[in-house]
């Protein structure tokens, strides 16, 4: 397979490498590093923790690329197949936790930020049923609700994540909870709740801030996030600014199913991404902006955790990223993802913005070879101009991180964006025609948003969501 990665340079501002001083804070709805907004791209590495112990220097060299591609933050996971491997009191492998430490310091002295995960719901590494099981729990017939609801479990994870921020990193002597290279942690990867009713949340949701608040006290320097999917669950009519603010908005979104048009507000032009409804106004059951009807049936209430959880300085997002066509959590694929892409990502910016709390996109890509090349870009430079708007107008998003940055031998699982592959620049391509003042939206673009290397167009993106947009009927089937 090819080794995907020529085109990217084109698409990221080259940004100065920052210094290993200052902590990433919250500054109200934005991040903010040493009294400036800090917006950044950055990427997903998780098979750092892997290479490490294989060759270290090739570590260096990755972050060595990450400058030169302006990739301000990478993410991976701060849990390993032996990371913890025993309880009730949590123990680690030596040499895991040594790799780890190495990775910090490595991003300390090459001016990355990282994001660290202290754990996750998949097989990978250590699972739910690992952590119950080191918890002195069987997990025989156990699920992830009882994982969530445990008093072993919780008590458990809080000594895991206490272990990692207050590990003294045996390559700087510094505590990982007082070492600025670490901007900010997940307190779980993903944590859905599949199939659970109202109630059952409430217990999801109990661990989700208790782990948060546990996190806040350990670490207060540092942000508390969760590598939350975005999906909605429930009534979002109270997130309107006013009573009249829907019917402003016309159909946008559609509560009945059926084609979606995104209007403009009465008396007002389009402009930039003024179409794309930046002004977040919607109306009704806002489980139809999910990615795709089964979403729902995955028990995350994106709005009521951000909205609840106080101890939580970062809302997450994921892009959504494009898997294979046949995945069933994606309504729309192929010429229909922009606009979902720009919907999705906007409606998250308004709640936020609401919230007073910065927006983070943890994970976008499309897998190859079921996407082409050309389609990766179009998700690339919709994701480029996307931050840029947010930038240019001092919005809640802060930062784009695309899955997975590699370089090397890592073994590419479909996503990987490889940074020491040949660099080409793309030639800039035409912006479709927008819609024309008063008259109807395009049925859809025919090719690219237009944009030369670097600089954004956002005329261009802002034409995209103009066209229809199939709405999946609504449904809680699993």
């Amino acid at each position: 397979m090819p080794r995907w990665g020529a085109w990217l340079v084109p698409l990221l501002p080259l940004l100065a490498v920052m210094s290993r001083a200052g902590f990433v804070q919250r500054c109200g709805a934005q991040l903010c590093l040493d009294g400036s907004p800090f917006y950044f791209q950055g990427a997903d590495s998780y098979w750092l923790i892997d290479y490490v112990k294989r060759d270290p220097s090739m570590i260096d060299t990755f972050f060595d690329y990450c400058n030169q591609f302006g990739l301000r933050v990478i993410r991976l996971w701060a849990f390993n197949h032996k990371m913890p491997y025993a309880g009730p009191i949590p123990q680690y492998d030596e040499d895991e936790f040594t790799g780890l430490d190495f990775i910090v310091d490595s991003a300390g002295r090459k001016g990355i930020k990282l994001i660290l995960a202290f754990g996750g719901i998949w097989a990978a590494y250590r699972t739910p049923v690992d952590f119950m099981t080191m918890a002195g729990i069987d997990a025989d017939g156990k699920d992830l609700l009882y994982f969530y609801g445990s008093p072993e479990l919780r008590a458990f994870y809080k000594l895991h994540i206490t272990a990692i921020v207050t590990r003294v990193n045996t390559y700087n002597s510094v505590r990982y909870a007082d070492d600025p290279a670490i901007m900010m942690w997940d307190v779980l990867n993903e944590p859905r709740c599949p199939g659970c009713d109202a109630s059952d949340q409430a217990t999801q949701q109990s661990f989700l801030q208790d782990m948060a608040a546990h996190l806040k006290a350990q670490a207060p320097s540092q942000l508390a996030a969760l590598g939350t999917e975005g999906y909605f669950w429930g009534d979002n009519e109270g997130w309107n600014p006013g009573k009249l603010a829907a019917g402003e908005r016309g159909v946008w979104p559609s509560t009945g199913g059926g084609w979606v048009s995104v209007g403009r507000s009465v008396g007002r032009a389009p402009s930039q991404l003024a179409a794309l409804g930046t002004e977040g106004y919607f109306w009704g059951d806002n489980e139809g902006w999910n990615p795709g009807a089964a979403t729902v049936c995955e028990g995350e209430d994106w709005t009521k955790i951000n909205t609840d959880n106080t101890a939580l300085d970062v809302a997450v997002v994921p892009g959504p990223r494009v898997p294979l066509p046949s995945f069933a959590l994606i309504c729309c694929l192929g010429s229909c993802a922009p606009t979902l892409l720009l919907q999705y990502v906007k409606l998250h910016e308004s709640i936020c913005s609401g919230l007073g709390k910065p927006l983070v996109m943890e994970e976008y890509g499309a897998i190859l070879p079921a996407f082409t090349e050309a389609e990766r870009v179009q998700l690339f430079r919709l994701t480029a101009d996307l931050l840029e708007a947010s930038k240019q107008s001092g919005g809640p998003l802060m930062g784009v991180m695309f899955w997975n940055a590699a370089i090397g031998t890592v073994n590419d699982d479909g996503y990987n964006i490889y940074l020491d592959a040949p660099i080409t620049t793309p030639a800039p391509t035409a912006a479709p025609a927008a819609a024309p003042e008063g008259g109807a939206a395009p049925a859809g673009p025919a090719g690219e948003p237009g944009r030369a290397a670097i600089t954004p167009n956002l005329e261009g993106a802002a034409a995209w969501p103009l066209g229809p947009r199939v709405h999946n009927e609504k449904g809680k089937g699993g």
